[in-house]
């Protein structure tokens, strides 16, 4: 399809394919599981030795038509969208890591070990990994949040004093005592 059309043409119409129902624009397929003729099929389609639908978050027409539609626009080969930004970053992981390769990352990202994960980085010098008990965690949590509010009141400060200096966010001394009203715009503007 990319050769015979243009972008905008590309870009409503890439990957479409129509069903029985000859609709106009694609039809969204806001189903979480496909049917099969039998269990055979099933089988097979789980095997990933047939071509087909199986689950929603694997294989859905709606997906594969932004997925193809995708690559027509970007000029590429295929395209795979993912549900959310970590099932992108683990999709980019997988692309470009080995067995054997760690990754250094938080606490909570990829790290438990129940689902695979190297555990908590313990030593940053030497990258060992290691779990760490939850009193650990909450008091490394503790000292993180402690030091997010230290760091926002100082730049708040900054900012302020900043502000301060350019704009002056305070009038005088003696204009406060005398009055805004009367400093600001003088009494005329209300007694006219």
């Amino acid at each position: 399809m990319t050769d015979t059309f243009e972008l905008a043409t590309l870009s409503v119409r890439a990957g479409q394919r129509r069903t029985e129902f000859q609709e106009h624009s694609e039809a969204l397929f806001l189903t979480s599981s496909f049917v099969f003729k039998s269990a055979a099929q099933a089988a097979e389609r789980f095997a990933n030795r047939e071509p087909g639908n199986i689950y929603s978050r694997f294989t859905n027409p709606t997906v594969t038509m932004l997925e193809q539609r995708l690559a027509a626009l970007e000029g590429a080969e295929c395209c795979i969208a993912t549900a959310s930004g970590m099932s992108a970053i683990l999709a980019t992981a997988m692309g470009l890591l080995k067995a054997g390769d760690h990754i250094v990352c938080s606490a909570g990202v990829f790290n438990a070990p129940g689902l695979g994960g190297p555990g908590f980085v313990t030593d940053w010098v030497t990258a060992a990994t290691g779990f760490s008990s939850i009193g650990e965690q909450v008091w490394v949590q503790a000292k993180a949040i402690g030091v997010t509010i230290v760091w926002s009141g100082v730049v708040a400060f900054i900012a302020y004093k900043i502000a301060d200096l350019i704009v002056g966010l305070r009038v005088t001394e003696e204009e406060e005592r005398e009055g805004l009203d009367v400093n600001s715009h003088g009494e005329a503007a209300y007694h006219g």
